[in-house]
């Protein structure tokens, strides 16, 4: 129900927070994607075409998932890993900071980027923000919270036409 230049997708921009986390993270929605000069991308951004049902590609380790997505919903990076402890609500508690890094790609293969990422415990920390809180997710790698800390990240509609391409895709 959005006019022509604000209904093609949004931008989420949130404000990054240290290891230790935050109690909140502020940050903007920005509606439409190049339909006006408030929504316009800045030259360079990558984008990653994602399948009918918002799902990419992740290779992490060996393995290639084609069920990954972006998920601002989700408070954590979800992946699988048998290496280390898990929580009993699922999260992830090595004993000391731990970096990894996964490759994500449009559905078809292609834009291949490496993004590196940590884990840490925060099973008792007290703030509600973390950019480095994971958890396990058997078969599927979601790029929940953490991903969009510090960056801006443009979701195009299925089929709505914009300055970055016709959705659905994701694109930073």
């Amino acid at each position: 129900m959005m006019p022509v230049g604000y209904n093609n997708g949004v931008a989420l921009q949130l404000n990054n927070v240290s290891d230790s986390g935050a109690m909140s993270s502020s940050g903007f929605m920005v509606l439409g994607i190049g339909g006006a000069t408030n929504n316009t991308p800045p030259a360079g951004v990558n984008l990653y075409k994602a399948d009918g049902y918002g799902n990419f590609q992740t290779t992490y380790g060996s393995t290639n998932y084609t069920s990954a997505f972006i998920d601002s919903g989700s408070n954590g990076l979800f992946f699988p890993n048998g290496c280390l402890a898990v929580d009993p609500s699922g999260f992830f508690v090595p004993s000391s900071e731990v970096g990894f890094t996964a490759t994500q790609a449009a559905y078809t293969g292609a834009n291949a980027t490496t993004i590196s990422f940590n884990s840490a415990n925060q099973s008792h920390g007290a703030n509600m923000v973390y950019n480095n809180l994971t958890g396990n997710a058997p078969g599927m790698f979601d790029w929940g919270l953490p991903f969009f800390l510090g960056r801006t990240v443009y979701v195009g509609i299925q089929s709505k036409a914009s300055t970055l391409g016709t959705g659905p895709y994701w694109a930073y």
